[in-house]
């Protein structure tokens, strides 16, 4: 019985403590996202003016600029993963089908350059128009 009385003193007197050596849940900031867009943000190209992503969740291409205004460029793609210009144009690499489409941003017209790809996951650029 005096084991047991010992033992509740001293969890009692050292229970403070174990509390105040535990780590400390962070304050002051938030899980909300920055940017009024999907959760699933992939391949992301930028110049000096600006930044390009996919919206992979949503389908959409997005154009971010220095100001922080945020542009849809293009969207109704099922699974876009990576995006590069190349040119005066917008290459898209959707996961399914496996295809690489060409966007002309000033017509709107899209032309699939690339078929058949086997789940592709992001472009590779080397020098200036050569994308992997």
């Amino acid at each position: 019985m005096w084991r047991a009385a010992l033992t509740l003193c001293v969890v009692c007197y050292l229970w403070p403590v174990w509390a105040w050596a535990a780590p400390r849940a962070a304050t002051g900031f938030s899980l909300e996202p920055l940017l009024p867009v999907g959760d699933l943000l992939s391949g992301i190209s930028s110049d000096d003016k600006q930044i390009v992503l996919c919206e992979y969740d949503r389908g959409r291409i997005l154009r971010i600029s220095r100001s922080g205004d945020i542009k849809v460029l293009a969207e109704g793609f099922q699974t876009p993963v990576d995006v590069e210009s190349v040119k005066d144009s917008l290459w898209v690499l959707l996961e399914q089908p496996g295809q690489v489409v060409s966007i002309d941003l000033e017509k709107g017209t899209r032309d699939v350059v690339v078929d058949g790809l086997e789940e592709p996951t992001a472009f590779a650029r080397y020098e200036e128009d050569h994308l992997y």
